[in-house]
């Protein structure tokens, strides 16, 4: 297994969809091995998943992210795995399945 993709996921992260490279070296954080999995996810994008249960699990997994990310001042990382999981819900974030996982990632995009 090439681990080259796991690699240029973890640095496309700390620029946060690719945005400028970020001065200070303090903002960076060491990723765990589900926030590594959810990039790789993410860098799929949801037209990869066709399973709507997937792209709900998926949603959660990039919630649990953000959430790992805020918890250690990485709010530009927490941002871009708030923006990812509203992705995955698509268009009918309001529906009963997705209703709380919708507020909370938009709580966490706030």
């Amino acid at each position: 297994i090439s681990h080259q993709p796991i690699e240029v996921s973890m640095e496309q992260l700390f620029l946060c969809d690719g945005g400028d490279e970020q001065d200070d070296d303090s903002s960076m954080s060491v990723l765990s091995l589900s926030g590594i999995a959810t990039s790789q996810i993410n860098k799929a994008g949801p037209e990869f998943v066709s399973d709507r249960t997937q792209r709900i699990r998926f949603a959660g997994w990039n919630l649990q992210a953000s959430n790992e990310s805020a918890g250690k001042s990485n709010f530009r990382a927490a941002l871009y795995y708030c923006r990812n999981g509203l992705r995955f819900i698509g268009d009918d974030p309001w529906l009963n399945e997705t209703c709380q996982l919708s507020v909370e990632l938009h709580e966490g995009a706030a």
